[in-house]
């Protein structure tokens, strides 16, 4: 008699998923299913194994690949510099160097950007799985890591062996030089395992696995590609790095998208603080004096090398989050299209889900040296800068700032000379209040100032510390603290 589809799976199939055996849909048809003693008719018999091979092979594991366009490893924040005039040239550039004390990462989930939901989950014992998707873990030679974060997300991070640097060459900050470090060889690989259930259909899982891995036909591991924010505004600055995103099919869209990441990109703007932290850093950012006494009529510029902590004033909470949409590189067609519930061609796109990272807010944890020249004499504009943290990109932004701005409130401030009356210029303090300890530069006056933003309680009282001494003074904007050293 001929054997339904039910009775087949029935005999066969369930069984072997009860008892957990793992065997090829071939061996399984062939030996259990259809059982060829039992099925005298051969035509029965084939038409039986058809049949189970059919539902069998339909309701295997199967693994495919997404290949987007890109992703953003990081944002890089252009420091302080000098503009170079006909009174002082400013030959060395100031740098924010993130070397061993920074872990510089994303923390990413995925989705696709047509409307029809599907949940995606990151699996550990997936990961490597798909030759088209090379997973790079702990051991990443070119200076990146991925680590599962949770269910749905995966942190990718800068090794502490490698270095990322950028400089700031103009007066102020020009975010035309901030940078933005690229992925150009993503490769997402997706699972789709599907089970039998005890009647014997085949149930499409609740979710689909997934890790991020490098497209190996690109022949390059996980390698940083950097690109300037003013190269994305204006092409014809930077010709060759232009071409060679556009060889890779980056179009103006990419372009926009990506500068749409950083909000300073077309200049100065409100601060989000759901995104960025204060830092307990600021530092006096002034041009040389100008007197005859001085060569030229110029004073030398002395430049100020300071650590940067992301030890932040408030906690922006878990709310800190954006997403982008990308398109892919390769077309996807057949199973994945079906699997992802993607649309025509023309609209398919992956959108990147960036949210900070555990690292990112832990007090302390990151760092990065900034070597700061003093701006040209001819500078005119705020002369103290306040550090902020990027929750999202793991980098120090510089705001210039001038003292008595709506976004700065005075926490306290003074002045610090040595015991003959002399001025100490440039000499590194702290403020510590209750556990929290904050840090500044004296100006080229000796004077010195900590900021919080406004709004924030503090103790009444804290400690200065300079040059070795120590001093409790009163935690007040109106009240000049004046402290003599040695």
């Amino acid at each position: 008699m001929l054997v339904s589809r039910f009775v087949l799976i029935s005999l066969g199939l369930v069984p072997l998923i009860a008892s957990g055996q793992q065997q090829s849909c071939s061996f399984i048809c062939n030996q259990t299913a259809c059982i060829k003693a039992d099925i005298d008719n051969a035509k029965l018999y084939a038409k039986c194994v058809s049949q189970c091979l059919a539902a069998c092979k339909s309701c295997v594991t199967a693994v495919d690949t997404i290949f987007p366009k890109y992703y953003v490893l990081g944002l890089l924040y252009a420091p302080p510099g000098c503009t170079s005039t006909a009174a002082l040239s400013c030959t060395t550039p100031s740098t924010a160097d993130y070397g061993s004390g920074s872990t510089m990462g994303t923390k990413t989930s995925v989705s696709h950007a047509n409307g029809k939901s599907i949940d995606l989950k990151v699996s550990a014992t997936f990961g490597g799985g798909d030759a088209k998707a090379t997973s790079f873990g702990v051991t990443a030679s070119t200076g990146y890591s991925t680590t599962s974060t949770d269910s749905n997300s995966t942190t990718i991070s800068k090794s502490k062996t490698s270095d990322m640097k950028i400089t700031g060459s103009a007066d102020g900050v020009n975010h035309d030089q901030d940078q933005f470090v690229l992925l150009l060889n993503p490769a997402i690989a997706v699972q789709n395992a599907p089970t039998f259930d005890t009647s014997g259909d085949c149930v499409p899982p609740a979710s689909l696995n997934w890790y991020f891995g490098i497209n190996p036909a690109t022949g390059t591991g996980p390698t940083p590609y950097i690109v300037s924010v003013g190269a994305l505004k204006n092409p014809q600055s930077n010709p060759v790095v232009i071409n060679q995103l556009k060889a890779l099919n980056f179009t103006a869209a990419d372009f926009s998208t990506i500068l749409s990441l950083d909000p300073f990109a077309n200049g100065a703007t409100t601060i989000d603080p759901t995104r960025y932290s204060p830092t307990a850093q600021n530092f006096p950012y002034e041009p040389p004096d100008s007197t005859t006494d001085c060569n030229k009529g110029v004073c030398t510029c002395t430049s100020s090398t300071l650590t940067l902590k992301n030890d932040l004033q408030t906690d922006t909470g878990n709310s800190t989050k954006v997403d982008y949409s990308v398109s892919l590189s390769e077309s996807l067609t057949g199973t994945l299209t079906s699997w992802l519930k993607l649309g025509a061609t023309s609209d398919q796109s992956l959108t990147w889900s960036t949210t900070k990272t555990t690292d990112d807010t832990t007090d302390s944890s990151q760092t990065a040296t900034v070597t700061v020249q003093c701006p040209s004499p001819g500078y005119t504009g705020p002369t103290e800068m306040l550090v902020y943290w990027d929750n999202l990109f793991g980098s120090f932004l510089f705001v210039p700032t001038q003292l008595g701005s709506a976004q700065m409130s005075t926490l306290a401030r003074g002045s610090i000379v040595s015991k003959t009356g002399k001025t100490v210029r440039h000499q590194p303090v702290t403020l510590s209040i209750a556990g929290k300890t904050y840090s500044t530069l004296t100006d080229k006056s000796g004077n010195y100032v900590f900021w919080t933003p406004p709004g924030l309680a503090h103790a009444a009282t804290g400690t200065v510390s300079v040059m070795g001494i120590t001093q409790s003074v009163a935690v007040s904007s109106s009240q000049q603290n004046k402290i003599s050293v040695p």
